[in-house]
C-alpha cells in the first residue's frame, strides 16, 4: 500500500483519529542521530499526507520510536 492509498483511506474516515509512527533501530546510529531519523520520517510521512494528499492534519498524530530491530512482521510505511 502506498501513502496516496493511505490518504484515501484516511479520508474516508473522516471521524477516525490515525498515529504516524517514525521508527529508526538502535543499529543505525547514536541515541540522539536515531530520535532525531525517527521523528523525521514521522514528519516526512505527515507532510505528504497533509500537503500532497490533502489529508486533514486533526486526524494525524506523530510519535517516534527508537528500537532494538526492526524485525517486525507489522507493516511499516
Amino acid at each position: 500500500m502506498n501513502l496516496e492509498a493511505y490518504a484515501n483511506l484516511i479520508k474516508k474516515y473522516p471521524e477516525n483519529k490515525f498515529i504516524i509512527t517514525g521508527y529508526a533501530d538502535k543499529q543505525t546510529g547514536s541515541a540522539e542521530f536515531n530520535e532525531r531519523l525517527s521523528k523525521l520520517r514521522a514528519e516526512a510521512v505527515y507532510n505528504t499526507l497533509v500537503d500532497k494528499y490533502g489529508v486533514n492534519k486533526d486526524q494525524l498524530t506523530m510519535e517516534y520510536k527508537v528500537v532494538l530491530t526492526l524485525c517486525s512482521a507489522k507493516i511499516r510505511v
